[in-house]
């Protein structure tokens, strides 16, 4: 899965394209344990346009990172999630933890 982190003014904005699966997270919440510790950012932008599926690693990563931003007075915002990846937020009744933007610049401003 190819994944790019940005940070812009102090919001951590992840793209992914591909599918967030086990073997992704790892890289992942290093990447993000990373920035919290620099405290670069608390805020983060999950832009999951290009992300068609998910798998419970990948849930688990998302709701780790929501815990973490609820323990650092961050937010986290998920972007255009995939019909599929959305379907599988409900059916695991975690779609109500998120807050989903559709716009990618809406949510980083929403943010600063």
């Amino acid at each position: 899965m190819p994944l790019k982190l940005d940070n812009y003014d102090g919001v951590g904005v992840f793209s992914i394209k591909g599918d967030l699966v086990t073997d992704e997270v790892a890289g992942l919440r290093d990447s993000i344990e990373d920035m919290i510790e620099r405290k670069d950012v608390v805020d983060f932008v999950f832009d999951m346009n290009g992300c068609e599926f998910i798998d419970s690693a990948g849930l688990e990563a998302l709701a780790w990172l929501q815990g973490r931003c609820d323990e650092l007075f961050g937010r986290l915002k998920l972007v255009s999630p995939d019909p599929n990846v959305t379907k599988i937020l409900e059916m695991t009744r975690l779609a109500p933890r998120f807050d989903i933007s559709h716009e990618l610049n809406t949510a980083i401003k929403s943010l600063r």
